[in-house]
């Protein structure tokens, strides 16, 4: 076989890593946010009818945060390997610096407080979310892509070694005009590939461009751009045919 869409596989692998990686982490911060409403305001009532205060009941303090913290967003099975920093830090990378600044000090957690950690943990949420819909989108390419691929290189077996003697030329061109289709059909897939990350919405993540995407994914194999790279080896030997 022509194309090496074990290394197209292999992608598949690291985008099914990290999609494992990303639902942990999201699952945790869920966790998290069940703890935090735990501890949401509520309106006091007095006599049946509503005050204009508000307080909170079974208010925790920042420590009581901190502890849930750990057991959640730094319980799961990858930190150590991926993060591994101290609480403090992995609070201001997550959260903002803001937040671990005032979580430190051993407080309740007000109202002002509770609202910016239920923001800030939506939005970890929030992208977590957006990057897994594009880790759906990225695998099913390359499902897709490992099959065009071996069509393109089935259909290319098939054709024979180009060869003059004995040979008619409408058996010539033919053969040619076989050739010419399978690099238009590569160049085809080189156009989609292209159009596919330029339509890829990581616009809101910190992950933004192509080059930052293929580096965080695909950091543990040898090639940054395996849909290319395999499509141009493959194209390559067709015009080596021709």
């Amino acid at each position: 076989m022509t194309a090496d869409t074990n290394r197209i596989k292999r992608a598949t692998t690291c985008v099914d890593e990290e999609r494992s990686i990303l639902q942990e982490e999201r699952e945790a911060f869920r966790e998290l946010r069940t703890f935090l409403r735990s501890q949401q305001p509520v309106n006091s009532t007095h006599s049946g009818t509503p005050t204009t205060r508000a307080v909170v009941q079974n208010r925790g303090s920042s420590a009581e945060f901190i502890e849930v913290y750990q057991r959640t967003v730094m319980g799961v099975n990858h930190y150590e390997s991926q993060y591994g920093e101290p609480t403090e830090d992995n609070i201001a990378m997550e959260l903002g610096t803001d937040i671990s600044t005032v979580i430190r000090a051993n407080t309740e957690i007000d109202p002002l407080v509770y609202q910016k950690l239920l923001l800030a943990i939506e939005e970890c949420l929030q992208k977590r979310s957006q990057l897994l819909d594009v880790l759906i989108s990225e695998r099913d390419y390359l499902e897709t892509t490992i099959q065009d691929c071996r069509r393109i290189d089935h259909q290319l077996a098939e054709i024979p070694h180009c060869r003059t003697d004995g040979v008619t030329f409408d058996k010539l061109e033919h053969q040619w005009n076989q050739l010419i289709d399978l690099e238009n059909r590569c160049e085809q897939l080189v156009q989609s590939r292209q159009q596919f990350i330029a339509d890829r919405r990581t616009g809101t993540l910190e992950i933004n461009d192509y080059g930052s995407f293929n580096r965080y994914i695909y950091e543990s194999i040898d090639t940054q751009f395996p849909v290319l790279e395999t499509v141009l080896e493959l194209r390559e030997e067709i015009e080596r045919r021709r």
